[in-house]
């Protein structure tokens, strides 16, 4: 049985992108997360008390020697700032504003000064690069396959074969190929018990008592002339 598959490739281009700001994405923030500003002092303890935005509010509990946040609470400390604490879902840091004139790594005009940063705003973009040529696809096409020698040594049954496909047009297409044996099995002698070898060692006729000629069966018999022939003898 004969049978192959045909296929075409193609090279997708990328999609385009853009990282667009929407925003804090709250369903990922922490219920402790936030800025806790001093609204109270303890008495006793003359430690400050911090309330959040969240309605949470960091205390230092005198009966326990925690740092606390709602039920989440820190190991015993004696310290008198919270800062550097840490509970388990949460940790105290100062708070940051990020105010500062960054000069040192800006670019510079001319080579003269640093810019600040109002001046280095104000620069254009820089120019985007070039696209790089589209690579060079390699290109598959489809070869008929070789079969051995003994295979196609069948008259005209194999000596081509007409197969159906559609082309990149989605057009039909119709081809007949000849069939080429390989090479490495041109004049190659089989093996004794190879099956083909065997079949050539048996000679036969066509007998007249089946509605034979009487003529000897040929090497390679055609299927038709299996068909044709109702009792054949067979002999050495």
């Amino acid at each position: 049985m004969w049978g192959r598959v045909r296929h075409r490739c193609c090279k997708a281009g990328g999609v385009p992108m853009s990282i667009e700001p929407r925003g804090q994405v709250t369903e990922l923030v922490s219920q402790y997360d936030g800025v806790y500003c001093p609204t109270g002092r303890d008495e006793q303890t003359g430690r400050v008390t911090y309330a959040g935005g969240s309605a949470q509010a960091l205390v230092f509990q005198r009966s326990s020697g925690k740092w606390c946040v709602g039920d989440d609470c820190s190991k015993v400390t004696s310290t008198a700032s919270p800062v550097g604490v840490e509970g388990a879902a949460f940790e105290v840091v100062n708070v940051s504003d990020f105010n500062g004139e960054f000069v040192g790594q800006m670019p510079k005009l001319g080579g003269s000064k640093a810019l600040s940063l109002a001046e280095a705003l104000k620069l254009k973009p820089p120019k985007r690069p070039a696209q790089p040529p589209m690579p060079e696809l390699e290109e598959f096409k489809a070869q008929q396959p070789q079969y051995a020698a003994e295979c196609l040594d069948y008259g005209n049954l194999w000596k081509e074969v007409t197969e159906t496909f559609k082309d990149e047009e989605d057009n039909e297409v119709q081809k007949t190929s000849k069939l080429e044996a390989d090479p490495s099995t041109k004049d190659a002698s089989l093996d004794s018990y190879h099956p083909c070898e065997v079949a050539k060692s048996v000679g036969g006729f066509f007998g007249r008592w089946g509605g034979g000629d009487g003529s000897a069966a040929p090497q390679n018999m055609m299927y038709d002339s299996w068909n044709e022939c109702e009792v054949i003898s067979l002999g050495t």
